[in-house]
């Protein structure tokens, strides 16, 4: 119909034959949704199929898959998206970092090389840069913090060629801070370093504790070797050398009692490294060039250190015996002198000692030497700072032979009956080839014969009993929070 309001010869509306309207829908009798009404076929017949009836639902036979297609073979993937790929590697269903991060500064510029790149223990390039390169600081971190390095995993920084500046390579340790991290790597460009191999730490097993061995070499560190033992086994677990700048070496401790000990060579030249272990909560170690003494050139250190565990004294009759001890050195006991009398020596060389730096301690009354050693770096702090010697009340010198620099100043302990633990001194033995006088005084107990002094420290004690063998019982009480008090009880 077609009606024009511009032409005049227009049929009038009242005059057009308006159709019939007919019925619209799927002719085909073949068909789901056949309409037999249907007098004109509107396209929208659908059809059974192999897999699917009429009703939607899945022949025999057949399973719909997670997108409702009977017989499909999409599936969740581990994040719950149908037919996905499942988390990028690396990262979880949430966009986290699952795996390691590790945190890159490349500062890079000059030289001949074009390119940077880490590549894993397969030889595959897992991250790559150009050069020049600088790293941002817009983060928590200053550097490029990329996921996706396995625990446990040695890779290699590289460049094609030389380059001036310097890459760090670092752990995140939120641990620690905000914004903490461990150095595991260090490529020097301007010393001409092109490569550097660092490993990741490996996940220890439940009941382990997580630590490393750091190093750090300035010069003479060539022919220097550590090693670490367990003392329970005495088994070697660790063992490395010291290269230039800081290495760190991942470790996973059982809880014990383990010992550091470093060896070197030397050639007479500059020698300036150490070797540090320090688990948390624990006993440290740290050696160093400085503490170390040579004969004929090499020479060898060892500390204790210690994981979830204690050293001391394990000898009852000891005066600083401690029953939480598994590990007992020579020198942990202190057994009571003669006469309770003692010298506390606290020996402090500057330099390297060896076995003609001595000390004599000789008696002025008669001029015998009474006591001698060797010049020893540090001394033990147990009941006592210092190494304890035995020494009757009198008067003494004190003389030192050798080629050393420093001191060695001398105690005694305080009669003070209210200080567990302190000291009166009695001078200082500065180096080689000089000498103290100093006497003793005769330590006078305030029990009376048959007692013993006893002290209580503590908090909030309050009243507590003591038992003997014989079952005697001693009501005591202690109100002194912090302070140290001490009593005469009958021995036994």
């Amino acid at each position: 119909i077609n009606i024009d309001g511009w032409n005049s010869s227009s049929d009038q509306c009242s005059s057009l034959n308006v159709p019939v309207p007919q019925i619209a829908g799927c002719t085909d009798n073949t068909a789901c949704n056949y309409d037999p009404s249907a007098e004109v076929n509107n396209f929208t017949c659908f059809y059974a199929t192999e897999t699917t009836d009429c009703d939607g639902n899945c022949q025999e036979g057949y399973e719909a898959d997670c997108a409702g297609n009977c017989g499909g073979n999409l599936v969740l993937d581990e994040c719950g998206t149908c037919g996905g790929d499942g988390p990028q590697d690396g990262y979880d269903c949430e966009g986290n970092c699952s795996s390691q991060e590790v945190l890159f500064q490349v500062s890079m510029y000059g030289g001949n090389a074009t390119q940077w790149s880490v590549v894993d223990s397969s030889g595959n390039v897992v991250l790559s840069g150009s050069n020049p390169y600088n790293y941002n600081c817009d983060g928590m971190y200053c550097g490029d913090l990329v996921c996706g390095f396995n625990p446990g995993e040695c890779y290699t920084f590289e460049t094609d060629g030389t380059f001036d500046g310097s890459a760090w390579i670092y752990l995140p340790n939120p641990e620690n801070c905000n914004g903490c991290t461990t150095q595991i790597a260090y490529i020097d460009g301007y010393s001409g370093n092109t490569s550097s191999e660092f490993c990741l730490p490996e996940e220890c097993a439940e009941n382990q504790t997580q630590d490393d061995v750091y190093t750090y070499g300035w010069g003479g560190y060539e022919n220097t070797t550590w090693t670490v033992t367990n003392l329970a086994t005495n088994e070697v677990i660790y063992t490395g050398g010291i290269n230039q700048n800081s290495t760190t070496t991942f470790t996973c401790f059982d809880d014990g009692v383990y010992q550091l000990t470093v060896c070197d060579d030397s050639d007479g030249g500059y020698e300036d490294w150490y070797v540090d272990v320090c688990p948390p909560n624990s006993e440290c170690a740290y050696i160093s060039a400085y503490e170390m003494s040579y004969e004929n050139g090499s020479g060898c250190q060892t500390e204790i250190f210690t994981v979830n565990a204690s050293t001391g004294c394990m000898e009852l009759e000891a005066m600083n015996y401690n029953p939480y001890a598994v590990y007992q050195e020579a020198d942990d006991c202190m057994y009571p002198c003669p006469g309770d009398s003692f010298i506390l020596m606290q020996e402090n060389p500057w330099s390297n000692t060896g076995s003609d730096d001595t000390w004599t301690i000789t008696n002025d009354a008669t001029g015998e030497v009474v006591l001698s050693g060797n010049v020893e770096n540090g001394y033990d702090c147990n009941m006592y700072c210092g190494d304890m010697e035995c020494l009757e009340p009198g008067c003494y010198t004190m003389s030192a032979s050798g080629n050393w620099d420093g001191y060695i100043s001398l105690y005694e302990p305080s009669s003070d009956p209210n200080c567990n633990g302190c000291t009166n001194y009695l001078g200082e033995l500065y180096g080689a080839n000089s000498t103290l006088s100093f006497c003793l005084s005769e330590n006078v107990s305030s029990c009376a014969d048959g007692e013993e002094e006893i002290y209580t420290y503590g908090y909030n004690v309050g009243d507590y009993t003591i038992t003997y063998e014989d079952g005697t019982v001693l009501n005591m009480s202690y109100t002194g929070d912090w302070n140290t008090v001490y009593e005469c009880v009958p021995e036994g």
